[in-house]
């Protein structure tokens, strides 16, 4: 078992493969699999024989230590890859020859990269709601009485009155 903290990015494929107890066809099959590779060509390039490496590999991506060196890798690939990313995103929201939409694209992609979420209008209610499994008794007996006022709301008026004003007659089998 792993104490946190053994692992970081920096100890890359090697030192993650060797810290998990990877064997060396394991260690290539992370290797080429976080390469962007498919994941039966990274287990033939491992050195995986066999004629289904779509088993192999599927349970390669099971193993826990192989799950763990695939997280270091791309945790590593993305700690340096997310400045240069960064940089191409705010030189297209400043590049006026840019549309104007992925202009505002990107500067909204840059804010939520910094972490800033903007205030949500007064009164808005949120997207995500408690599940129903997760609602009490009461809570329940809100929604079905909110649910039920509003679909009274949208319920057209029909009555006799209204009924007789149609020019209408009533309807033969041979008409």
């Amino acid at each position: 078992m792993l104490v946190a903290g053994v692992l970081s990015p920096r100890h890359g494929i090697v030192g993650a493969s060797k810290a998990l107890g990877l064997t060396e066809k394991q260690a290539q099959f992370v290797r080429h699999f976080c390469s962007g590779r498919a994941k039966a060509e990274s287990a033939r390039l491992a050195g995986y024989e066999s004629e289904n490496l779509d088993s192999i590999s599927s349970t390669l991506l099971r193993h826990q230590g192989v799950l763990a060196a695939i997280r270091v890798e791309v945790s590593r690939f993305l700690s340096t890859a997310a400045p240069g990313a960064a940089r191409v995103l705010d030189e297209l929201a400043h590049d006026e020859r840019v549309p104007p939409a992925v202009r505002r694209n990107c500067a909204r992609d840059l804010i939520g990269l910094a972490g800033w979420v903007p205030p949500k209008a007064e009164g808005a209610e949120s997207a995500i709601e408690k599940p129903l499994t997760e609602r009490t008794t009461h809570e329940l007996h809100e929604l079905v009485a909110k649910l039920e006022s509003e679909l009274a709301g949208r319920a057209t008026p029909v009555n006799a009155q209204n009924a007789h004003d149609a020019d209408t007659k009533p309807l033969a089998w041979l008409d």
